[in-house]
């Protein structure tokens, strides 16, 4: 049985839409134990309006019907951007799109101690720091009131996050009954949202590891390493490369460990989107395209809505689009829930009462007992392919 504070948060995205859309800005987001961002409520300035909780898209879903829905096999025909993105390249050439028209794109991005922010820019060197994947959760504050006022100012407007990220950002200018038809909303297929402090940790920790002075630079999905989980963290003429659940932080997120608890209870799993485009790997490649399993990477595109038809029918010679359906663009990340919440519970539980290196030890590759059964796992896996 969920307690009433461990119910709320299941029940909250972290958005941020709340704090931006209260009339009164009774509202703010503050960090909880774990890292993760939650609406604090000034008694003093709140007037019970309930605007917040009535327009909290985490409870108030407006999805698209998909029974129109139409799915592509994408791969960008320029090496340099396929090179530089998490998968096929097919965020690169829609962003283009917008911003060769005086648009704004908005996507997460890095500040300057890595932490894990959404951002809108005209810049296209700025737009390149959204292409790689972030494994943690990014913090949105004040980013629905800036697109709201791009739109107002008459601009092309694309905006790429999590499906609650894109839901948020759809009924906050909803509400503020602003133009729409030029908003474009692009969803990533999403796993989960990692833990904003344990990343923080793990990146002192690798810091004080590795003798690093500072970190200079991350890349995630690294294609150089291939185009599965790998994390490579730069400092100088130093590059540290962990590939898969070798990289403890990979193992954690790819675990559900250090998961938000709202992500073991997301609305937005579900083939019905609230987007007018869906992007992601496709991940069944080998099974039914074994001309892009070369580790190029290759993306899955869903088409939600005729706008998002319009916008990708723009760029198609940029691309190499192959049709395909719902069956072969199938994968759980989109409609089935994670499960594993009593083990992240235990995980926190640990990690707030322990030192960081000690989590590690017992919960990743990082100690020798985890280290040697991952090996011995991966031989034999080697072995039987």
């Amino acid at each position: 049985m969920l307690s009433v504070k461990e119910k709320k948060k299941k029940e909250c995205c972290g958005c941020g839409q709340c704090a931006d859309i209260c009339p009164k800005s009774a509202i703010k987001m503050s960090k909880d134990s774990e890292g993760f961002l939650y609406p604090e409520v000034d008694t003093t300035s709140c007037v019970n309006c309930g605007l917040c909780v009535k327009e909290c898209s985490f409870n108030a879903i407006e999805h698209s019907q998909y029974d129109s829905q139409s799915f592509f096999v994408c791969r960008s025909l320029n090496i340099d951007v396929l090179e530089n993105s998490a998968s096929g390249g097919v965020f690169t050439h829609l962003s283009d799109r917008i911003l060769r028209n005086n648009g704004i794109v908005f996507g997460a991005t890095y500040d300057k101690d890595f932490s894990v922010i959404h951002k809108g820019t005209s810049d296209y060197n700025i737009r390149n720091t959204f292409r790689d994947s972030k494994y943690t959760q990014s913090n949105c504050e004040g980013i629905f009131s800036k697109v709201y006022e791009k739109l107002k100012d008459g601009h092309l407007v694309l905006f790429t996050g999590t499906p609650c990220q894109c839901a948020a950002v759809s009924r906050f200018v909803t509400r503020k009954n602003v133009d729409t038809s030029k908003l474009y909303l692009v969803d990533i297929i999403c796993h989960g949202v990692g833990s904003p402090r344990v990343w923080k940790d793990y990146l002192d920790y690798s810091k004080k590891k590795y003798k690093l002075n500072n970190i200079d630079r991350i890349i995630t999905r690294n294609k150089k390493i291939g185009d599965g989980y790998n994390l490579t963290l730069y400092s100088k003429d130093i590059q540290i490369v962990r590939e898969d659940v070798q990289d403890p932080y990979i193992m954690l997120f790819s675990h559900n460990l250090i998961l938000r608890p709202s992500c073991f209870a997301c609305p937005f799993k579900t083939w019905a989107r609230c987007t007018d485009i869906t992007i992601g790997d496709f991940q069944k490649v080998k099974m039914y395209y074994p001309q892009f399993a070369d580790q190029k990477g290759v993306s899955v595109v869903i088409v939600n809505t005729n706008k998002g038809n319009e916008l990708l029918g723009s760029i198609k010679d940029e691309l190499v689009i192959v049709k395909t359906n719902k069956e072969k663009s199938s994968q759980v990340n989109l409609y089935q829930q994670i499960d594993g919440y009593e083990k992240r519970e235990l995980f926190f539980k640990y990690f707030l009462s322990h030192s960081f290196s000690a989590t590690l030890k017992k919960y990743t590759e990082e100690g020798f007992v985890n280290r040697l059964i991952g090996v011995t796992k991966r031989f034999i896996k080697g072995v039987v392919k």
